[in-house]
């Protein structure tokens, strides 16, 4: 999902962009990620009108938010009881 939100940047379609961060959003609270689905909000309210800096900084940090998330599952999976301490 995350590289067709990249996409959807690149071809300026906001409201896709809108619709896909929605639903990555749901993903990620329902998997209690609250800061990520925090950060997922706001790229979501990216316009036409926000700058390409802005836009690019905001995904840079969700990309880097989600490798964090991503590591945390994984050890999560393979490791169950590092997750409890």
């Amino acid at each position: 999902m995350m590289t067709s939100i990249e996409n959807k940047i690149d071809q300026e379609q906001f409201g896709d962009v809108k619709d896909y961060c929605h639903a990555l959003k749901g993903n990620s609270l329902s998997v209690g990620a609250t800061a990520f689905s925090a950060s997922i909000e706001k790229l979501s309210k990216i316009s036409a009108s926000t700058s390409e800096q802005e836009i690019k900084k905001r995904f840079n940090e969700i990309t880097n938010e989600f490798s964090q998330l991503k590591l945390a599952i994984e050890g999560y999976l393979t490791k169950p009881e590092v997750a409890s301490k």
